[in-house]
């Protein structure tokens, strides 16, 4: 009697594994209902990109993407790591200028995709006598909110310069308040750190507001720096014709603005968003013309923390295993 009743256990779970398996994959690597993301500054840049990729996702994917606006990149990382949120966009070095900060809760970051430069600009009165970077000393100089990827890597700079807080005026405002401060001369200088071409930057080149001045030794800062990339601004770049600026090239350095997610996000949404992320559409209309020109090369260079896994299933597909990542980990 026991046998019998042993074998016909056996035979029902022989014929509900396959069903119960089915519906736990189907369970661990289904779309989430909804994820958030975190953006910045109302005014930013970054809540430009998040505001078309979520409606992309939104479209797609039939995934609720609610958008956070927050500080910037400091903001953002942690954030991310607290798990707050689902993905980021956030400037390269951000995890350097925070700092060891590890703890039992925290979700590591992973790196989905760089989508384009944002380029450090030292943008000057011309009436402030500033005509190189070491005439800054003594100057009032704009260096971002704290917590922004503009403050961090305004106070690289001025390393890099072999200045200090000390040896200027600060001013902290978001870049988006600098122009009423540029005209009415209450700043001398600022450094901004923004994606080439970017409607403030060329809106007061137009109007002569300012001027560009080149960082020195751009190519030995990216030397040091992992996260530094030597950059230059073509002549001509914002302003051609018979007044070109700025006149010559003007060399720099520039960073990444990443989409980073979370170890504990699924590599189902990762791999569609990173596809979304990196369609032609998308890019087109970002007018992301690095991954434009130079595609995946790009999207994959300089990553600051590891590939999430479905990244690496959209970036790798010959390397893409039977078994979802989601249901094996």
């Amino acid at each position: 009697m026991f046998k019998t009743r042993l074998r016909i256990a056996l035979v029902v779970a022989a014929v509900l594994l396959p069903f119960i398996v089915h519906q736990a994959y189907s369970w661990l690597t289904a779309l989430p209902r909804d994820i958030v993301v975190a953006t910045g500054p109302e005014n930013g840049l970054y809540r430009g990109v998040w505001k078309e990729l979520g409606s992309e996702i939104e479209r797609q994917l039939g995934v609720t993407v609610e958008i956070l606006h927050t500080g910037g990149s400091a903001e953002n990382l942690r954030l991310l790591e607290a798990g707050d949120v689902d993905f980021c966009l956030c400037q390269s070095g951000t995890d350097h200028f925070l700092g060891h900060r590890d703890t039992p809760n925290t979700k590591r970051p992973k790196f989905v995709a760089s989508l384009y430069s944002e380029v450090v600009h030292i943008l000057v009165r011309p009436e402030s006598g500033i005509q190189t970077a070491s005439d800054l000393k003594g100057k009032h100089v704009n260096i971002g909110d704290k917590g922004s990827g503009d403050n961090a890597m305004a106070m690289l700079m001025l390393e890099h310069l072999g200045l200090t807080e000390k040896d200027i005026e600060l001013d902290r405002v978001n870049y988006y308040d600098l122009p009423p401060k540029f005209r009415m001369g209450s700043i001398d200088a600022a450094i901004v750190t923004i994606a080439p071409g970017a409607p403030l930057v060329t809106d007061l080149i137009s109007d002569g507001t300012y001027q560009l001045i080149p960082i020195p030794h751009s190519v030995a800062l990216s030397e040091k720096r992992l996260f530094v990339q030597a950059y230059e601004i073509p002549s001509g770049y914002y302003r051609s014709g018979a007044i070109a600026h700025p006149r010559q090239s003007i060399s720099t350095v520039a960073v990444r603005a990443q989409l980073l997610t979370s170890e504990q996000v699924s590599s189902t949404l990762v791999g569609e968003v990173t596809r979304i992320a990196l369609s032609e559409e998308f890019i087109k209309s970002r007018e992301l013309t690095e991954l434009f020109s130079q595609g995946d090369s790009f999207a994959k260079s300089h990553p600051e923390f590891s590939l999430h896994p479905g990244a690496i299933n959209y970036y790798e597909p010959e390397l893409r295993t039977y078994l979802n990542p989601d249901f094996v980990r």
